[in-house]
């Protein structure tokens, strides 16, 4: 998908070019110019104020990102009974619109099912979309396409998930209209692996439920897309080692940490510091019951920063009470000003026993972005 950028509504903000991972668009002038060495992530589509980023077919209708909200769920229902994965689906799709600010919203479809949808609700359902009616009794792919496709170009779900059930998997396959249903993510997510660790925190959740499909070549597919190159710039070895983390495969993000340790070491002497911590916080992620975290690379003199008592090797893991959940979002929030206020900050710090201890700093400014790597 190619990146768009609408010159009537850009307004040199910057925001941008301070949170693209890849240094692929920056202002000049009086709007931002993209270059080719961006990926299509949308990180930046979503920075913008102003919604003057599109990506791919949404450039051509003039439609925002923006414009596709919440989290849906095919709720599944058989003999007027809600199948088992459909229950797991809406708890899933609960915990995702919690990460986005959404609504998780269930689609049921029958006849004389509408009592289902108290339970749906009981399930973690913020909201039922109900479509009853005597031909959509038994499942038959056609019906169930056009109610859904209808509902998609209606409503505009950002995330629509289905189950790996029969009809579930046709469903997803069918013509609804909605770029991700299940096909399309396979292909896109393959495509895309690389590129998670920098994605919202929802698209790596959406990986997770990916990865439990029974698709073997789609597994291979990730494997490869996820294999370090020898010619691979920092950012990428670090992208895929982070998707590798989200996808649960602890053992090679490990070996994508120690690759990176090896390639850049040398010439970086940060990157061994960087490796070494990065593969410690990967054993502990679970005991320090913590998912992302934000990396101190170099703390200068005289710095806010330092003088509140960061040091280089640091990971924030919280700001004002906010864990940190992706480092697009601590850019454009946290990392931002805070005036003459403290911030309160949770750092985790390796001691020389090899175990981290937490911290809490008070700090009047974080150190820039380009001092931070995320981890």
């Amino acid at each position: 998908m190619e990146l768009k950028v609408i010159a009537e509504k850009c307004t040199a903000c910057g925001s941008c070019q301070v949170v693209c991972p890849f240094g692929a668009i920056e202002v000049k002038g009086d709007v931002a110019v993209v270059f080719e060495t961006c990926v299509s992530c949308g990180i930046c589509v979503e920075a913008c104020p102003a919604q003057a980023l599109v990506l791919g077919e949404l450039a051509a209708t003039g439609v925002s990102l923006g414009d596709y909200r919440n989290v849906w769920v095919f709720a599944e229902q058989r003999a007027g009974m809600v199948t088992k994965v459909a229950r797991q689906l809406v708890g899933k799709a609960n915990e995702l619109a919690g990460t986005l600010g959404a609504k998780a919203v269930a689609v049921l479809m029958g006849h004389n099912v509408e009592g289902l949808a108290e339970e749906l609700i009981r399930y973690g359902a913020d909201e039922v979309l109900l479509a009853d009616h005597p031909m959509l009794e038994n499942y038959r792919t056609d019906a169930y396409t056009k109610v859904l496709a209808n509902l998609i170009q209606e409503k505009k779900p950002e995330i629509v998930l289905f189950g790996a059930t029969h009809i579930g998997r046709d469903l997803a396959a069918a013509k609804t209209g909605l770029q991700t249903a299940a096909a399309t993510l396979r292909r896109e997510y393959t495509a895309e692996a690389q590129r998670l660790g920098f994605q919202h925190r929802a698209m790596v959740e959406m990986g997770k439920q990916l990865r439990k499909t029974d698709l073997s070549s789609f597994r291979a597919q990730i494997d490869a897309a996820l294999a370090v190159g020898e010619n691979d710039p920092q950012e990428e070895v670090i992208a895929k080692a982070l998707a590798l983390r989200a996808f649960s495969r602890r053992d090679a993000a490990q070996r994508a940490w120690a690759q990176f340790g090896e390639m850049f070491a040398a010439r970086d002497p940060e990157a061994d510091r960087y490796a070494r911590i990065a593969r410690q916080f990967n054993r502990e992620l679970e005991r320090l019951k913590v998912d992302f975290g934000v990396y101190v690379v170099r703390v200068a003199d005289a710095e806010p920063a330092q003088a509140g008592g960061l040091t280089p090797g640091d990971i924030i893991i919280a700001c004002d009470g906010r864990p940190v959940e992706s480092f697009r979002l601590f850019l454009a929030a946290d990392g931002a000003p805070a005036g003459n206020k403290p911030r309160e900050v949770v750092v985790l710090r390796l001691g020389p026993s090899g175990a981290f201890s937490r911290q809490t700093l008070r700090i009047r400014a974080l150190p820039p972005s380009d001092a931070l790597l995320p981890i």
